[in-house]
């Protein structure tokens, strides 16, 4: 999210104390003055504390802090943040413990416990609210509305949603005569258009059809189909690895051609792994982007193309083939729901309904590059034709993580030796050293080992 400067505050016990916003911050005088208009309903706001279970402070300010305190300054607020530290977020039944204990009205949190939390009956059901106040399903991307309906039922919003686009150098296509990308593109179907650069000679020139950001060795290609396609490679619940299938073949071989025809271009920047995770430098981060180098053709990014010497083109996409419309390049993240037990349900509801409004759309076209708001109103302070066509996006289908499956294993030791793995015998494969069914097999089998290795006893 941007610098938000504009509104702070200080959480202490059950209240929140605004400052006024900084005479220097153009930013935040734009959204005090587009939030100007919500205020009138909210001036005469009661005292009592509106309780908000946030994943932590941080993450609830980044998101929504600003938002909420600028539109209800009078609303005194209590943050009961149920994640304090990332690294080992609580389980489903941890968490249902701390709202049974703290009693929250508002609940802001990501996705991964939603569904299970409308089923077990804790969050109320805001379709009746919606409908009374007017607010039309049409108005709203039907992507969010299908991925937060339990049982038919509404029982959370998300106020806004991530795109990505397929992004590229009109530049190099018009230089080497090829059509450019189309809205609704599978990834295979881009790879084959990738791979038409270098039957054009362009793999001489050093540009390459297609290229992520630090996403290059053949691991990354194989995380990225899986990715765009919505499928696993391994499954904790089940503790298999599934990668040695006909699918998995024809997806490997495809990366294998695309690796010896010159198509991608392989780059093996080293991040540093602190807790499993990697991170990347400046200076690593720009070696990787070949994209914005002008070198490759085409990529997968947000709405910014900031700085760029070449003429930069978008389109929606790319689609899953086995699930035509849907797209990974659309996702949510969050929801907002109230407690079925909360006492400031109707203060709850407000804050929910001010933040799916067409203020906050302005707001957020306002400050924001490249989050979209589920308020199709977003349309209106944005015109432009590729953002309708992701509107018309649906998310893949949804896949609630199981957190008790996923602490049965060590994932920081699993997935760095298993990358390692699929790196190692890709490579034999690209040198002409075995099939890719030979290459896929070996993947299993080894993948398998590393994967029971990992499992915790």
């Amino acid at each position: 999210m941007s610098d938000w400067r504009f509104l702070t505050s200080d959480v202490r016990g059950t209240e929140t104390t605004p400052r006024p916003c900084a005479a220097d911050d153009a930013g935040g005088a734009a959204i005090a003055a587009l939030l100007g208009g919500c205020a009138e309903e909210n001036a005469a706001a009661a005292k009592t504390t509106l309780k908000i279970a946030v994943v932590n402070e941080s993450w609830y300010r980044h998101f929504y802090g600003d938002y909420i305190e600028a539109a209800f300054p009078e609303q005194p607020i209590e943050l009961i943040v149920t994640e304090p530290d990332d690294r080992h977020p609580p389980t489903y039944e941890q968490y249902k413990r701390q709202l049974a204990e703290t009693q929250p009205d508002l609940i802001l949190n990501d996705r991964d416990f939603y569904r299970r939390l409308a089923e077990d009956g804790l969050l109320s059901d805001l379709s009746a609210r919606m409908q009374a106040d007017g607010m039309d399903e049409n108005r709203y991307f039907r992507g969010m509305l299908e991925g937060m309906k339990v049982g038919g039922q509404l029982y959370g919003l998300s106020p806004w949603f991530d795109a990505s686009f397929l992004t590229y150098n009109e530049d190099l296509f018009r230089r080497y005569g090829i059509d450019p990308p189309r809205s609704g593109m599978t990834m295979a179907e881009v790879l084959a258009l990738a791979d038409e650069f270098s039957r054009a000679g362009s793999a001489k020139d050093g540009i390459y059809g297609f290229h992520a950001n630090l996403q290059s060795m053949p691991y990354d290609h194989l995380f990225l189909f899986a990715f765009w396609e919505g499928i696993r490679m391994y499954n904790a619940d089940t503790g298999k690895v599934t990668l040695n299938t006909p699918a998995w073949e024809r997806i490997a071989g495809s990366i294998i051609e695309a690796y010896r025809s010159g198509t991608f271009y392989m780059q093996d920047i080293e991040g540093r792994v602190e807790d499993g995770r990697t991170y990347y430098d400046k200076e690593m981060m720009e070696a990787g982007e070949l994209f914005g180098q002008g070198k490759a053709a085409m990529t997968i990014d947000g709405y910014r193309a900031d700085g760029a010497s070449f003429k930069v083109g978008r389109v929606a996409g790319p689609v899953s083939s086995a699930n035509p419309g849907h797209s990974a390049t659309v996702t949510l993240h969050q929801f907002m729901g109230i407690a079925s037990s909360a006492a400031q349900a109707d203060r709850a509801w407000k804050v929910i309904r001010f933040m799916m409004s067409d203020y906050v759309a302005k707001a957020t076209v306002a400050v924001e590059e490249d989050r979209l708001t589920s308020n199709r109103a977003y349309l209106e302070y944005r015109p432009d034709p590729t953002l309708s066509e992701v509107y018309e996006l649906l998310p893949l289908p949804y896949v609630e993580t199981n957190q008790e499956a996923m602490d049965d294993y060590d994932w920081t030791a699993f997935r760095r030796p298993f990358e390692d793995m699929i790196d190692a015998e890709m490579k034999k494969a690209i040198h002409g050293e075995r099939t890719a069914a030979e290459t896929m097999a070996a993947i299993q089998k080894e993948g398998q080992a590393l994967l029971d290795m990992a499992r915790r006893e």
